[in-house]
């Protein structure tokens, strides 16, 4: 869809097409009675590692030059935002954390990445806003997801707009559309010597 594509900016029918298929969808992901929350995920980072290269490590054409030189691309900020009303056992949601919680928080695959994997213009971690719906969320459901901070999780114990979900539509949209947290380096300092310094 157009929205994805690296530097191809949507017109506004393509806004109100993702608009109304985010609305209109029936959850048709779902595994059984169960979100499919593990495949959600593993989507949206194919779609910034591959379909958009949301880090810029790739060339685009210039098409405004008569050349048609090739140009570096710039990073770009990427979050996901989740939108729960079912909930996953505890048991799946530490999968999902064993899974996905390093690759969220640095951008980089494997399960311990040190910063000599860091390739030259970096990788961006993604930051997950969660917003929770009915009473039956769990307290800090797969907060690893949004590493910890309660700051990007929003509840609301019904689904009804108004009056219920007029009250974190502000506060959600001011998460979403704000700098992303920078994420830690993924080893930032040297590991300390065993004897630091020469005896008295």
């Amino acid at each position: 869809a157009p929205y994805n594509i690296r530097d191809e900016f949507p017109l506004q029918p393509d806004i109100n097409m993702l608009y109304n298929d985010i609305r209109d969808n029936t959850c048709i992901t779902a595994s059984g009675t169960e979100p499919d929350l593990d495949g959600c995920i593993a989507e949206a980072i194919n779609q910034f590692d591959n379909v958009a290269d949301s880090d810029g490590l790739g060339t685009a054409t210039n098409t405004d030059d008569s050349q048609d030189e090739p140009i570096a691309l710039k990073q770009r900020d990427k979050k996901i935002v989740i939108i729960n009303n079912q909930y996953l056992p505890e048991t799946e949601q530490d999968e999902l954390c064993n899974k996905y919680e390093t690759k969220l928080r640095t951008g980089l695959d494997g399960i311990n990445p040190q910063r000599s994997d860091q390739i030259a213009g970096g990788i961006n971690g993604i930051n997950v806003v969660m917003i929770n719906l009915r009473a039956s969320a769990p307290l800090n459901y797969a907060s690893c997801l949004t590493d910890f901070d309660d700051e990007r999780v929003f509840s609301s114990p019904a689904v009804n707009f108004s009056p219920d979900l007029e009250n974190i539509v502000i506060a959600c949209r001011e998460e979403i559309c704000s700098a992303p947290t920078p994420a830690p380096t993924t080893d930032p300092t040297n590991d300390p010597t065993s004897d630091p310094t020469q005896n008295p």
